[in-house]
């Protein structure tokens, strides 16, 4: 029977009790926590401007960059609608649109059905 080593933890958007978003400091505290191979982080956000202490930034790009030879999987779990029930466009400097969700990082390759 495989055995690894998984971490799940809520980061609140990277935020930490001094109300800073830091999230070097989610992958390096995860990192001293254990020597993962799958790391569950829920609270994920990408274009939300209006939450304490970000700037709207792709949280999901930014952990990719920090944990490098991590394969990545979003779950969205929000998706606000804007103006007249559209989905709430892009910023400029994303592709993506807002959205907070799950991600899911592994050492090993991640296969997605459906």
């Amino acid at each position: 029977m495989a055995q690894f080593n998984l971490i799940t933890w809520n980061i609140q958007w990277g935020r930490g009790c001094d109300g800073s978003v830091d999230l070097r400091r989610i992958a390096d505290t995860a990192r001293a926590t254990a020597d993962f191979d799958v790391l569950c982080l829920q609270e994920v956000a990408r274009n939300y401007p209006d939450l304490p202490g970000s700037t709207g930034e792709d949280q999901f790009a930014l952990l990719g960059g920090l944990l490098p030879g991590f394969a990545a999987a979003e779950g969205i779990a929000v998706d606000v609608l804007g103006a007249g029930g559209r989905r709430r466009p892009a910023r400029r400097s994303s592709s993506a649109a807002s959205a907070v969700a799950n991600s899911v990082m592994s050492s090993r390759p991640i296969q997605t059905c459906c």
